[in-house]
């Protein structure tokens, strides 16, 4: 069975070819090649621009452009989007005590250690660790040195040791006398 056709030219590379007369009058037969209709729609159709909107992120809060058919754009990147996710706080790695928060207890507590005033080296302490609901404020941060830090961590120096050491008034030295009255 032969098939009836026509002679066209390709509205791409202008050269003949023979359509289906059937293909022709459903509209098609105007390309000479799938290659021919692919670079005729890159040249006409996608030349159209789309609008980005400028969002801001959900995680590090920093403004980023956004194209619409690419979701609702809440995060600027993958890494915000799976960090939200993990719970993360933008720009804090999780094991360092972030450095805000180190600079409000030395300006609060001085930097040296609450219970003996050890100066050389110190730690920034929460005293209900964050992964148990602990807050970064100051009535739960304290300032140890190794020795007294390390003592927390086994038992030996408790929060209300510590909070009774912040009760009390602190010597002409700096030390804390436990049971000691200071004049």
């Amino acid at each position: 069975m032969n098939r009836k056709s026509t002679t066209r030219k390709c509205l791409n590379c202008s050269n003949t070819f023979h359509p289906a007369i059937s293909e022709v009058k459903r509209g098609n037969g105007k390309f000479c090649s799938l290659t021919c209709v692919c670079h005729y729609r890159n040249k006409y159709y996608l030349t159209r621009t789309v609008a980005k909107e400028t969002k801001v992120c959900k995680f590090c809060k920093k403004q980023f452009l956004h194209r619409p058919y690419k979701g609702p754009g809440k995060f600027c990147s993958p890494a915000c989007y799976y960090n939200s996710l993990k719970g993360k706080q933008p720009w804090h790695p999780q094991q360092n005590i972030r450095r805000k928060l180190k600079e409000n207890a030395f300006s609060a507590y001085g930097e040296k250690c609450q219970v003996c005033g050890y100066t050389l080296s110190v730690d920034v302490h929460h005293l209900v660790p964050r992964s148990q609901n602990g807050t970064d404020k100051l009535e739960n941060i304290a300032v140890l040195c190794p020795n007294h830090h390390r003592e927390y961590h086994i038992g030996l120096l408790t929060k209300e040791i510590i909070r009774d050491i912040r009760k009390q008034k602190i010597s002409g030295d700096g030390r804390v006398r436990l049971g000691v009255q200071n004049n």
